[in-house]
């Protein structure tokens, strides 16, 4: 990358309107001193290849999973399918047990469920969203899950 060092001139206005003038920043290249090892030396080679070895060191799948899973959090599905259960429940709590209003609460907290599709969309969801805050690549491809290991893909089992 070049650098370059800025300076500030000021230019008479051509217009005849102006009185004084502006300012120009003129860009001057920065003097460059490459210093190159000798591609001819083996110790240059042999250096440049350690290096990229500590660069590409390789994760394993499960060590990578695992730190996925620890960056997750409970879900309260009934609130994220239901934003409304909240508000009922607390009505809940403040009339009496036995009172009819009360019944009427817990029928329409009982008929507020669910189902597997919901538990399905709001876990790929969140683990979508844990991983894309991570950086971390997930990828399905046909009946298989693979995860991105800094260098290759590999597959995850179901068992981890």
């Amino acid at each position: 990358m070049i650098s370059t060092e800025k300076s500030i001139a000021t230019m008479p206005e051509e217009s005849s309107s102006a009185q004084g003038g502006h300012l120009n920043i003129v860009e001057e290249p920065a003097s460059l001193s490459p210093q190159f090892k000798s591609l001819t030396d083996t110790d240059t080679f042999i250096a440049h290849i350690n290096e990229l070895v500590k660069t590409t060191e390789l994760t394993s799948g499960t060590i990578i999973l695992q730190q996925l899973l620890d960056q997750f959090n409970p879900l309260d599905y009934e609130i994220l399918v239901f934003p409304e259960i909240e508000q009922i429940r607390n009505q809940l709590k403040d009339l009496a047990p036995d009172s009819d209003a009360a019944r009427e609460i817990r029928r329409r907290l009982d008929r507020l469920r669910v189902n597997t599709k919901h538990f399905l969309v709001l876990t790929i969801e969140n683990i979508l969203k844990v991983a894309q805050e991570n950086r971390w690549s997930l990828c399905k491809n046909h009946d298989f899950i693979y995860l991105y290991n800094g260098t290759f893909w590999s597959e995850l089992d179901e068992g981890g």
